[in-house]
């Protein structure tokens, strides 16, 4: 039975959200993939908040504040949304471990260090996905 879980991730203050999923795509995902191998999650999706981008807030400045639809932008103090489906709650195991025991850990921690929070960083597990089609 597969194991999601969901992790909120937010940027480093003054990194733009390009800079970020710049950072995020071709740095961190590849250095990710060579660290855990095997381990690395049946699928790793990241969704990146939407920003304003109109001509009108970015004459106010604010075309950095995600684009929200309910709610207000206080609402999103992250900048990423990752779902990451394990085959099992064994393969989250050896992803953790991975993950966690590397001896390159000094440098996915200096890669972290670069473009996240890590203290705001937030994971929780799901139940599977209910998914009503068209």
């Amino acid at each position: 039975m597969p194991y999601t879980v969901v992790a909120f991730e937010t940027r480093k203050l003054g990194m733009t959200p390009e800079a970020y999923e710049d950072h995020k795509e071709n740095i961190h995902m590849p250095l990710v993939k060579s660290i855990v191998g095997d381990a690395f999650p049946l699928s790793h999706s990241r969704y990146y908040l939407k920003r304003n981008s109109g001509a009108a807030e970015v004459e106010k400045g604010t075309e950095a504040l995600p684009f929200v639809l309910y709610g207000t932008a206080e609402d999103f103090n992250y900048d990423c949304m990752i779902v990451m489906v394990f085959e099992d709650f064994s393969h989250f195991i050896r992803f953790k471990e991975a993950f966690d025991n590397t001896p390159r850990k000094a440098e996915l921690e200096e890669d972290m260090e670069k473009f996240i929070i890590q203290s705001k960083l937030k994971a929780v597990v799901t139940e599977d996905a209910r998914v009503t089609p068209r």
